[in-house]
């Protein structure tokens, strides 16, 4: 893949749009440790991932996971949410 090259995130779905963001961001969080569990990545590789409510498709955030020395870590971001 070229440096430069955007790579479309995978989606997540969960929790309900008449969640409070709080419980919402809680679920993202949950779920997100369970990627970072499972999540197959090479060293130095990276993923983002796009958490959308279930019952009505609004973007609740994105996850960005990475691996550095054999740790797989992530961040999550909420400055795009559609809530």
């Amino acid at each position: 893949m070229k440096a430069n090259q955007y790579v479309q995130p995978q989606n997540i779905t969960c929790g309900k749009v008449s969640q409070t963001f709080e419980k919402l961001q809680q679920v993202v969080k949950n779920k997100a440790e369970e990627l970072s569990a499972s999540i197959d990545l090479a060293e130095g590789e990276k993923k983002e991932f796009a958490f959308w409510t279930a019952d009505f498709p609004e973007l609740i955030g994105v996850g960005k996971f990475s691996k550095v020395d054999g740790i797989i870590t992530y961040e999550l971001d909420y400055s795009e949410t559609t809530l």
